[in-house]
């Protein structure tokens, strides 16, 4: 309704695959036909031309699943139990009412028994696309319970536009199988309805539709429903209150009419006979349809057609906050009366106030999404701003009048001053005067100076800067977070010299584990990260007061170093920030500042070796479009250098696979984020050129100038690869680490890793699962673990989420509970 969420489907992929010549099949659902009836068949025709081979419609599908609850029911004697269709009330009750899961019907649904169908009765190999309604099939699809049968989830919403947008069309096509009232199945009650075709409307089925409603109802009766103590034969359970025609994936603009509706029962009516002797005959009993129901599909096996759940109520955990926890979050929103912690708007997503401070207490939420705190926000800020212009204003008149008063005399001293020397005839006075002369014009020199403050700022910092004390400080800890490993690399090289215990966290996730399990003296963050930058991840942090870092010093690292930046930071809660590439001496300033004196033990002032001055080899000085210099002066030494060189080159082609893969996927965020990252590590080497090039990309993705990104990405790219035969004759071979030579990784480092990788799988965290698996190859580890990280890799290549998420669970419950 508002357009401030959107979601992501497989349809990008599937057009992709299909121009690549992977051959793919279509299951169609039958909500398609009822929301697009007169683009129907020629979209299905254009997808035709592209190269989709066979067309089946979830409708026949749907007459399986019917036929299979018919049989379930009666051989195993089950009543009251819950429709399985709705992935949405599928997942919600494996995590929140276990208890609930034998109640689940264990018929598939009928996407999964048109897959099935297709694979096992018609001998289709191709990858199956579901033309989907649904945002939450893609849980159904990637479920371990339906490992390979189907392959994409495409919406009807991100389809339609994409056929709009390249003007896909063809002669009409249609499905090629004949199905019957299984078409009626994306309606409320659809399923029910089916069911009473064939026992008669005496049966008493129980429908519930609409989140709203649904969930609170099985709540409410998780008892009663586990114990078979209803009176109904079965639940008809959907999350949606206008079914599947109006999914979370249909354009919302479907739902204002009930033009769907209508033709789901035209459809429905279609199928239907007049004559007898037919499952779906007008004039037969209910009794003779199902006799003829079963032979339709008498050579189906039931057990082919069932499927399990999982339990996964674990990976759902959360605290209740006590009354003193909420309180403390409630003024922390400026909530401070009884009413305005209950006006339940429910803008942030939660049905009451109550709840969604809860949210915050476990770091689901923040309060920055509640309306009530940003208005108030807003406005405490225009109130900052008007008094700080005040003040401001007020300040310059003041220096303005004492400029005035103080020069007044000064300039009429110098004037009477400069009328004696062109009068006055005595060489004694002249000399006199031309010594008032000159203190006069200091003095007026040094009055400027004062009474300007900006100047006086500028001052002041360049006097900072003047400053050279080294220190060491051997008991402190810091954590430096960084999406990119060579910024980590710099820094723990950097601060070598003060003796200073560097972690580093390559991305908010892994700091957030980090900062669980450790405490810090300071915390520097990059401003931009993937998934959560350093602002937002400071936020979450300063909202976990039982966090032992809640309230350290943080400092904040950006290569954005412009105007208002510093203001910018200071109100997002840093103590101070640092431009990019880091100047060692101010890094360790910064430090000294901000560590506890304790800790600080001041050195003899070492004189900081030039390296540019002392001169480089001769392979670093003939690198092309490198300046080797001023890479060794970022780098802090020569020698810190060439582990930064190796860093960059052995990561070009990856990188550069990610650019091309973020530019083919349009997905612009992604490639602003990830060209701001290439900006800085080229900097970093002393690639300035690049570094420029770069952040023009950065900038254009900031800017939303699609067009400037198409014209230059391909140079971008192509130059980042040259990098690739420029380094080749210094960093190119490859350099193998013996096993016996890596760091052991104790139980705690195990542990951690275990639990990231659960959780990435848990998020579908592609690149948080391959973060992983690369730090653990560089840990010596027992055979047992090893074997385990082998089984992640294997299923990581596989793309096969869920495989990790069964591995990793009794490993990771034995060790910690996933949900804190």
């Amino acid at each position: 309704e508002h357009g401030a969420r959107e979601f992501r489907d497989d349809t990008g992929r599937f057009f992709e695959d299909l121009e690549k010549g992977e051959k793919i099949s279509l299951l169609l659902a039958p909500a398609f036909k009822a929301n697009y009836p007169e683009q129907y068949e020629s979209v299905l025709g254009g997808l035709k031309e592209l190269g989709i081979n066979r067309i089946i419609s979830v409708a026949f599908g749907a007459d399986i699943t019917t036929w299979g609850y018919l049989n379930y029911m009666k051989q195993y004697d089950f009543a009251g139990g819950i429709s399985q269709p709705c992935p949405a009330v599928v997942g919600y009750i494996e995590r929140y009412i276990p208890e609930l899961i034998p109640k689940i019907f264990p018929v598939q649904s009928p996407l999964m028994c048109a897959a099935i169908y297709a694979r096992k009765e018609m001998g289709i190999t191709d990858r199956l696309a579901f033309i989907s309604p649904c945002i939450a099939k893609k849980m159904e699809i990637e479920s371990v319970h339906n490992k390979g049968l189907v392959q994409y989830n495409v919406t009807f919403e991100h389809l339609i536009e994409y056929v709009k947008e390249h003007g896909i069309s063809g002669p009409a096509v249609s499905g090629e199988i004949e199905y019957g009232m299984g078409a009626y199945y994306p309606t409320p009650g659809g399923l029910a309805q089916n069911i009473r075709w064939f026992l008669g409307d005496q049966v008493f089925i129980r429908q519930v539709e609409g989140e709203k409603k649904l969930y609170k109802w099985l709540h409410n009766n998780a008892d009663r429903l586990k114990k078979t103590e209803t009176p109904f034969l079965f639940i008809d359970a959907l999350n949606c209150d206008r079914g599947c025609i109006c999914g979370t994936a249909v354009d919302p603009h479907k739902a204002e009419t009930d033009d769907s509706l209508y033709a789901l029962l035209s459809i429905r009516e279609e199928v239907k006979r007049n004559e007898s002797g037919s499952a779906w005959s007008v004039p037969d009993t209910p009794e003779e349809r199902l006799e003829n129901y079963n032979k339709q599909f008498a050579h189906l096996r039931l057990k082919d057609y069932l499927r399990g759940y999982t339990d996964r109520s674990g990976d759902c955990a959360y605290m209740i906050p006590d009354e003193e926890e909420l309180d403390r979050i409630f003024i922390s929103m400026n909530k401070l009366t009884a009413e305005e912690r209950s006006i339940n708007c429910t803008s942030c997503g939660y049905d009451s106030c109550r709840t969604m401070a809860t949210a915050i207490y476990n770091g689901f939420n923040n309060k920055k999404n509640c309306i009530f705190y940003e208005k108030g926000r807003v406005h405490s800020l225009e109130i900052e701003k008007a008094i700080a212009e005040g003040e401001s204003r007020a300040k310059s008149r003041f220096l303005a009048k004492m400029s005035h008063e103080i020069r007044t005399p000064i300039n009429a001293m110098l004037g009477m001053d400069e009328l004696i020397l062109r009068d006055s005839k005595d060489e004694k006075v002249t000399e006199y005067a031309a010594k008032i002369k000159e203190a006069g014009k200091d003095l007026m020199f040094l009055v400027n100076t004062l009474l300007d403050f900006k100047a006086a700022d500028e001052v002041q910092e360049d006097t900072a800067s003047q400053e050279d004390k080294s220190f060491v400080a051997p008991d402190a800890r810091i954590l430096v977070v960084d999406d990119t490993e060579i910024n980590l690399t710099i820094m723990q090289e950097l601060l070598k010299p003060t003796q200073i215990r560097v972690d580093t966290a390559a991305g908010a996730k892994a700091a957030l584990e980090l900062l669980e399990q450790n405490e810090y003296d300071v915390l520097l963050f990059d401003h931009m990260m993937p998934d959560m930058d350093g602002i937002e991840l400071l936020q979450k942090l300063r909202g976990r007061k039982d966090n032992p870092n809640s309230s350290k010093p943080a400092i904040v690292l950006t290569a954005n170093a412009v105007t208002g930046v510093r203001e910018e930071y200071a109100a997002a809660g840093f103590e101070g920030y640092m431009s990019k590439p880091i100047d060692g001496k101010l890094l360790e300033r910064m430090l000294m500042k901000h560590l506890p004196g304790s800790m600080v033990t001041l050195t003899d002032d070492v004189a900081e070796s030039d390296a540019a001055d002392a001169g480089i080899s001769e392979s670093y000085a003939a690198l092309e479009g490198i300046d080797a210099r001023e890479g060794i002066k970022n780098c802090g030494s020569e020698l810190s250098y060439k582990p930064i060189l190796d860093i960059f080159y052995t990561t070009i082609d990856q990188k550069a696979d990610e650019l091309d893969k973020c530019f083919e996927a349009e997905d612009w965020p992604l490639y602003t984020i990830k060209t701001h990252a290439l900006k800085s590590s080229a900097r970093i080497i002393g690639a300035r050129v690049f570094s420029e090039d770069a952040f023009a990309m950065e900038r254009a993705g900031k800017d939303g100038d699609t067009e400037y990104i198409r014209r230059h990405h391909s140079r971008l790219v192509n130059d980042y690869r040259h990098f690739k035969k420029v380094l080749g004759g210094i960093c190119g071979e490859e350099r193998s680490i013996d096993e016996a030579d890596k760091p052991e990784a104790d139980e705690n480092v195990i542990r951690r890793l275990y639990r990231t990788a659960y959780r990435a799988a848990e998020d579908i965290d592609y690149d948080g699962i391959e973060e992983v698996i690369i730090e653990a190859g560089r840990y010596h580890m027992s055979r047992s673990d090893r074997e385990m990280f082998d089984r992640i890799t294997a299923c990581y290549e596989n793309i096969d989420y869920d495989g990790i998420t069964l591995a990793l669970a009794d490993v990771v419950k034995e060790g910690q509970d996933v949900g804190k």
